[in-house]
């Protein structure tokens, strides 16, 4: 007689538990989840990163670009406008973290809600800011150019409320829309400025085409959203939501307000103390010092990925290598300035051109 073979259920092996096969699956489960959230976030943190480092490499070849073609003088009717006008964003913009946090918490079900509230919020205070810059103009400017100017650059407060879709791609991971929009944006605006410089057209031109970069950005946010869930049909104010978020974003603003008034007010006063060309280098000045902020940017776009992973995979190895990075940035920091110091007699002369001449020592005052 041939051999007989039997096989053992599951159920009938020795020492078999059908709830470690189910807690296997689950582990197995929470482990690819997690791989695939330690994977989006890398990617994300990649199209943040990028997309400011063109933006910062593209704004800072503008800025030489305008700079040499307004010249001290209009350069000062222009800086002193979008300094003014820059007291005024962070009272029209709600802060970002708070917003993301509430997205997050509320997932894709009530973020309607709340997408809807921030945007209602945001349009009354910008649509506020502007009535005020725009009715006060005549107040806030020194001259009538400088109130062009402010005035075409207020509006860009308008289009603050479509720019809260952003919140919305932050909170989902969706930086490649965000990114893909300001690149856009930056791009739109730097063909009008080109054309504004080679036509010679003046500094409000140049206004309007800096609005036309903003404008363009919202646009291709509205666009990207309609690959979302975030449709008009499914924002809705809701005013609970409307007085917490108002009443959470106060201490925020008031600490980014601060921020800016910090970095801005000088501008703004020297506007009404001194002459426009005085606006002009000190505006350079700043330009210059705010141009050795790209290789700490290059740097901390190309580490954020890696941080991120680590912070979620060993927080030991995570917290040596912050340390490091900043310890780096520190060292940097140390060398840049030694260098700008050194070179600050000729390099605002090679990179402005020679109508720069004084921001040489304003360089070395802020330095020092």
């Amino acid at each position: 007689m041939s051999p007989r073979f039997t096989v053992a259920l599951s159920g009938d092996r020795p020492g078999y538990d059908s709830a470690d096969e189910g807690d296997s699956a689950d582990v197995i489960r929470d482990e690819v989840d997690a791989r695939r959230t330690r994977a989006t976030l890398r990617t994300n943190m990649s199209w943040l990163g990028s997309e400011r480092v063109i933006n910062l490499l593209v704004t800072m070849g503008l800025g030489v670009a305008i700079l040499r073609y307004l010249g001290p003088s209009q350069f000062g009717i222009y800086s002193f406008a979008a300094a003014t006008v820059a007291l005024f964003a962070p009272v029209s913009q709600l802060a970002a973290p708070l917003v993301v946090r509430e997205l997050v918490a509320a997932g894709r079900a009530g973020s309607g809600a709340i997408l809807g509230s921030v945007t209602a919020l945001t349009g009354i205070i910008s649509l506020a800011c502007v009535a005020i810059l725009v009715g006060g103009v005549r107040h806030l400017a020194p001259n009538r150019e400088s109130a062009a100017v402010l005035t075409v650059l207020s509006l860009a407060l308008l289009i603050n409320p479509v720019m809260c879709i952003d919140f919305y791609f932050q909170a989902n991971l969706l930086a490649r829309y965000a990114s893909v929009s300001r690149v856009i944006g930056q791009v739109a605006m730097s063909l009008g400025i080109l054309v504004v410089i080679a036509g010679g057209f003046g500094t409000v031109p140049l206004a309007i085409a800096s609005l036309l970069g903003t404008a363009t950005t919202a646009l291709c946010y509205a666009l990207f959203a309609r690959n979302t869930s975030i449709t008009t049909s499914t924002l809705r104010i809701d005013r609970k939501t409307l007085r917490r978020i108002a009443g959470r974003n106060l201490p925020l603003t008031v600490s980014a307000a601060a921020i800016v008034v910090y970095m801005r007010i000088d501008q703004v006063m020297l506007g009404w103390l001194s002459e426009n060309s005085e606006v002009g280098m000190y505006a350079a000045s700043v330009r210059l010092t705010e141009a050795t902020y790209l290789l700490p940017t290059i740097f901390i776009a190309s580490m954020a990925p890696v941080i991120a992973d680590l912070k979620m995979t060993d927080e030991q190895r995570y917290r040596r290598v912050l340390q490091r990075v900043f310890s780096l940035l520190g060292a940097g920091s140390v060398v840049v300035v030694t260098l700008l110091l050194l070179t600050s007699s000729f390099v605002p002369r090679l990179i402005f051109g020679s109508s720069y001449g004084g921001v040489a020592e304003i360089v070395r005052g802020d330095l020092a």
